[in-house]
């Protein structure tokens, strides 16, 4: 199925025209910013069936922070999982209450995506996706598990990188619907 915008106006509500000259080059925006970025910016700054005000200014804000969160996030992962593989099936297991409650929130979110996907809302399925890996992945969970990665014998807490890992790789899951370049 394809989804798309309704009319899209300029930042102070006016139709794009080039009479006008409030139209935006969308090669230069896709250079400047990259696809997925814009991608997201159309779907998280509002419900796609209402018509959009586009303002070049807060592309970064709405969309380019939470694509900085993910990669950081991931190169946390990547920094401190070093030679780490999961074993074959496995689910990350953890008695740590941080880990517990991560892996509940990401249900949750993964309920709630899914729901906003399958109901053709993807406004929402971002912005769930926004909240959990801001709010609660990278503010809340690698900041409170940071001493679980930073081992002093030099190997990171192997239920801390699964559970992490795990959340990593079902963000991007639900992630490629709306950004399939980020989440390859």
């Amino acid at each position: 199925n394809v989804i798309v915008n309704e009319l899209v106006l300029d930042a102070e509500g006016k139709k794009m025209s080039k009479s006008r000259g409030n139209v935006v080059n969308p090669n230069d925006l896709l250079a400047e910013h990259g696809a997925d970025v814009l991608r997201l910016y159309l779907l998280a700054s509002s419900q796609v069936w209402l018509p959009k005000r586009f303002d070049v200014r807060t592309i970064p804000e709405v969309a380019g922070g939470f694509l900085n969160t993910l990669r950081n996030t991931y190169r946390f992962f990547a920094q401190y999982a070093g030679d780490w593989r999961p074993a074959e099936g496995s689910s990350p297991a953890s008695d740590a209450l941080a880990d517990r409650w991560i892996l509940s929130r990401l249900a949750t979110t993964i309920a709630e995506v899914t729901r906003a996907w399958d109901g053709y809302e993807p406004t929402a399925g971002v912005q769930a996706l926004r909240d959990f890996v801001v709010d609660d992945l990278s503010n809340w969970y690698v900041r409170v598990s940071r001493d679980r990665f930073w081992a002093p014998d030099g190997q990171a807490d192997t239920a801390a990188v699964a559970t992490l890992r795990e959340c990593l790789t079902e963000i991007s899951r639900l992630l490629a619907p709306a950004a399939p370049f980020a989440s390859d």
